[in-house]
């Protein structure tokens, strides 16, 4: 097998998870127990996805089927010897995400990066005052009526509430990335910078073609803002409630306040009251899943969602957490994260005819990598972010170019 080969199938987390499991089962491993342990481990992944990986894999020479007497050949799989030796090196590899559940101690090797996370994650609630003052600059420099709601979502008692019902019930209990009101924030901040970027660059056909408030009921720059910013502040409150379906709930627990916010605004227009409620349902409904989006404005902030993915969005904070991520497995997002520096968007070069409007860049974070393996952020990117930006559908999902440099090196997502 080529070296580049080898390099790649490594970069890739699936790929060394599977090739990971493979190698530690003392026995023989069927793919449905391969899918099981899979998806305990967090990755969005089916059976016929997995299946398309091993036969990948199988082509590759990395994995094959012993054809034991007793076992359907095909059901079964056993990594090839050849490519032992280096997985095993990459094993080997200090990993928080592979290893330290072997180690007897945190504080063995390890200390320095502990210290310097809780030194980051003490920053969070300065960088979450940042983050409103410019949401708030952005807003009172299209319509100060804007920032005044902004505001008042902020302030409102359920807001917080949901929220840290949602933190306890995902980062807290279940060990997942962030999931509360900072992250709301940064999806709104996130939402609005890539709408302002658009606009910019969308002529007043395309405007109409792509944003269904411009089709319909003659919406304009203040009415897409305000669906944006309501949209990215509510829309995981729902997890709260429950994990699984949190978009359903997050729309039921948000519509008594955007009713209210609405007629504040609208209630003299009841046309644009009703289309502008369902489109921030709506956009709170799709940030999620996988279906296509069929406007902008459902597909900017399912888009701004997926690219909160910095070390800032990891729901640890100190030692102890860390060791709790560790003892329930569910390492692979949040070390993804943390193998993420930062996140930049800056208007592309779309004259230069690429269409691309929007280049989102992701920075891997060099300081760490002792600690973290480079496969956890492109796990990140590849398998969330890319997955989540290609999801939003034609020709959506061309106007955005993803980029990442991982220290002198660029390479293309999308």
């Amino acid at each position: 097998m080529k070296e580049m080969d080898a390099i790649q199938v490594l970069l890739d987390a699936y790929n060394l998870d599977i090739l990971t499991k493979l190698h530690d089962s003392k026995s023989l491993i069927p793919i449905k127990d391969l899918l099981s342990y899979l998806q305990q481990r967090g990755f969005k992944i089916n059976e016929k996805e997995l299946i398309e990986r091993v036969e990948a894999l199988k082509a590759l020479g990395l994995i094959f089927e012993p054809g034991l007497a007793g076992y359907a050949s095909q059901d079964r799989l056993i990594v090839s010897s050849e490519f032992l030796p280096r997985l095993r090196g990459e094993i080997a590899l200090p990993s928080l995400r592979g290893t330290i559940p072997q180690v007897k101690s945190l504080d063995e090797g390890y200390d320095p990066l502990i210290k310097e996370l809780e030194k980051l994650l003490e920053r969070v609630e300065q960088i979450k005052k940042e983050r409103i003052d410019e949401i708030q600059m952005i807003l009172n420099g299209i319509n100060p009526r804007l920032a005044d709601h902004f505001t008042d979502v902020l302030c409102s008692p359920e807001f917080e509430s949901y929220y840290s019902g949602s933190q306890w019930n995902t980062a807290d209990m279940r060990c997942y990335n962030r999931h509360d009101s900072f992250h709301a924030i940064n999806v709104t901040f996130y939402a609005l910078k890539i709408t302002g970027i658009l606009l910019r660059a969308l002529n007043s056909e395309d405007l109409k073609k792509y944003y269904t408030l411009f089709n319909l009921e003659k919406g304009d720059k203040t009415d897409l803002y305000f669906l944006l910013t309501q949209a990215g502040l509510w829309h995981d409150v729902g997890n709260a409630v429950d994990r699984r379906q949190h978009e359903v709930h997050s729309c039921q627990l948000a519509l008594d306040h955007l009713k209210k916010s609405l007629s504040k605004v609208y209630d003299d227009n009841p046309k644009k009251y009703y289309r502008l409620l369902t489109e921030i349902l709506r956009a709170i409904y799709l940030h999620n899943l996988e279906e296509e989006c069929l406007s902008l404005e459902s597909a900017t902030l399912r888009v701004a969602d997926a690219i909160d993915c910095s070390y800032l969005r990891a729901g640890i904070n100190g030692k102890e957490s860390i060791k709790r991520v560790l003892d329930t497995d569910q390492s692979t997002h949040v070390f993804g994260c943390l193998s993420i520096s930062d996140v930049q968007i800056r208007e592309g070069k779309a004259s230069e005819g690429d269409g691309k409007y929007i280049e989102i860049i992701f920075i891997i974070n060099k300081k760490w990598a002792p600690y973290l393996r480079t496969s956890s952020a492109w796990s990140q990117l590849q398998d969330v972010v890319k997955k989540k930006v290609h999801s939003i559908g034609s020709p959506a999902s061309d106007f955005f170019k993803l980029k990442i440099k991982d220290g002198e090196e660029w390479h293309t997502l999308l």
